[in-house]
C-alpha cells in the first residue's frame, strides 16, 4: 500500500515524492539507530509523522530542504519519546515540530508579530 501512496505522491509531485522517501529513510535510519524496535518500523508508526512533515516544509530551496529534515528529526524525537512514556502521538509530533520549524522560521527571518489589538 506504501507503494501505491508513493505512486500517487509522484504523480502529484516529484519533489514531494523525494522528501517522502528521504524522510522514509532517515526515519527508518534514525529510528535504528535508536533501538526502536522492528515491529514499530513496520507499522510505520516512526515514519508516518516525518513523512507529513517532508511534504509539509519541503520545497526546491535548500532552507526548505534544511527546514524539512530538521523537522523530520523533531518529529522522530517527539514519536521516540511519545512511545517512551506510553502515549498514542498520533499526528501530534507532526505538528509540533512544524510549529518549531515555523517559529525559528519567524525568528531567523526577523519578522515581527502582527498585533491584532491595536
Amino acid at each position: 500500500s506504501g507503494l501505491f501512496f508513493l505512486a500517487a505522491i509522484f504523480i502529484n509531485s516529484r519533489l514531494n515524492a523525494f522528501y517522502v522517501v528521504m524522510a522514509s529513510l532517515l526515519s527508518v535510519v534514525v529510528s535504528l539507530f535508536w533501538g526502536v524496535e522492528y515491529s514499530m518500523l513496520n507499522m510505520g508508526l516512526m515514519g508516518y509523522n516525518g513523512v507529513l512533515c517532508a511534504i509539509a516544509l519541503g520545497d526546491k530551496t535548500w532552507k526548505g530542504a534544511f527546514y524539512s529534515v530538521l523537522s523530520v528529526l523533531i518529529s522522530i524525537l517527539l514519536q521516540f519519546t511519545g512511545m517512551k512514556f506510553g502515549m498514542v502521538t498520533l499526528t501530534a509530533p507532526f505538528v509540533l515540530s512544524v510549529w518549531c520549524i515555523m517559529g525559528i522560521n519567524k525568528l531567523a527571518s526577523g519578522k515581527k508579530r502582527l498585533n491584532v489589538l491595536g
